[in-house]
């Protein structure tokens, strides 16, 4: 049986990648099928749809100018009508405070992380009555629990700290592809959230131990040198490692009797 959400037409509307990505991608693991909209004008060409849909999902402009954020979000309402909900995300360090009333709720500005964005939109959409599936990314043999900021695997389970889920996921993403420290840096929050000179080499190296890569458990990661990271499978017969976005469905949760060990790893 189909899920509610899969039917549930919602949009995302951000003004960097980041946003777009991360809005898409929970959504996904949400169980929706989110369209996405770069511009003002892309979302008013879906004319009369536009009204239709549940819910919009805004992200902001990666500097910081609340005046043109408001701008966005009240063109967004014109398009869209009075009753759609829209949930806001500021890029910048304007006050939350000045968004309130154009947009139906607001991230708070130190929620910028990948786990906490998932909590907010989980949260936003039971508010207004939207069914989401438990929200779970697996990649063959570990599964990551998005609103725990917990990775499973092997009958062990790691939380992590927000930046090294983030950087972990990136790893998973782009398994078998070379991940950049420019790349590593462009998920990075913006604002007041965004860390300055992150270790990401330290916490690559803590995700290598921790998740046990390269320890039999069909994942390997080598570090490259001057270049990056990159996660590949270690096994001929374990399958082959797909992106959870290209997977055709939400995927199923963790049975909770095979997390038998809790290992923290705070980075």
């Amino acid at each position: 049986m189909t899920h509610p959400a899969a039917t549930t037409r919602v949009g995302v509307l951000a003004c960097t990648s980041r946003a777009q990505e991360y809005m898409r991608r929970i959504l996904r693991s949400l169980g929706y099928a989110p369209l996405v909209f770069t511009s003002v004008e892309e979302l008013a060409a879906l004319g009369s749809g536009a009204s239709k849909l549940r819910a919009v999902f805004a992200g902001g402009h990666p500097i910081d100018i609340a005046e043109r954020d408001s701008k966005l979000l009240a063109d967004i309402r014109v398009v869209i009508g009075p009753r759609v909900p829209v949930l806001y995300c500021p890029l910048g360090n304007a006050p939350r405070a000045i968004y309130q009333g154009v947009a139906d709720e607001v991230v708070p500005d130190s929620s910028q992380h990948f786990v906490d964005l998932c909590i907010a939109v989980s949260e936003f959409l039971e508010s207004h009555g939207l069914r989401s599936l438990p929200p779970l990314l697996r990649w063959e043999g570990y599964a990551f629990d998005l609103l725990r900021s917990a990775v499973s695997f092997a009958g062990t389970e790691v939380r992590l700290a927000p930046l090294s889920f983030d950087t972990a996921l990136a790893l998973f993403y782009n398994a078998g592809r070379t991940v950049t420290p420019e790349r590593l840096e462009s998920i990075l929050p913006s604002g007041r959230a965004r860390p300055s000179n992150p270790p990401f080499g330290k916490i690559v190296h803590g995700l290598q131990v921790s998740l046990e890569l390269g320890c039999g458990h069909g994942w390997d990661l080598e570090i490259e040198p001057c270049s990056g990271y990159r996660l590949f499978r270690s096994s001929h017969d374990a399958g082959a490692g797909y992106p959870v976005d290209s997977l055709p469905g939400p995927l199923e949760t963790v049975p909770q009797e095979r997390v038998h060990q809790t290992v923290s790893l705070n980075l």
